[in-house]
């Protein structure tokens, strides 16, 4: 959740600040805003590139707009991109 809200302020979908609201919310309940120890970023990125959302060599996402708001329809190409996020 937190790395698909941090990919959607940086595509410029969610707005402002978003992420960093998240993540006072996800810790404040004791919920991880990174990856567990000993997933590499390679890992997660492989995991996607299997995933039954994958389509025609994108990702298909769902993006957060705001608290309780998404967007359909994200066919990410860029896997660095996804890495980056991860």
């Amino acid at each position: 959740m937190y790395a698909a809200t941090l990919l959607s302020e940086e595509l410029g979908v969610a707005k402002e600040g978003l992420t960093d609201e998240l993540g006072h919310v996800l810790q404040v309940h004791n919920l991880p805003i990174k990856k567990p120890d000993g997933i590499s970023k390679g890992d997660l990125v492989d995991a996607m590139l299997i995933d039954k959302k994958r389509h025609s060599g994108s990702v298909n996402l769902v993006l957060p707009v705001d608290i309780g708001k998404v967007k359909y329809g994200f066919a990410i190409k860029d896997i660095g991109l996804l890495a980056e996020c991860c």
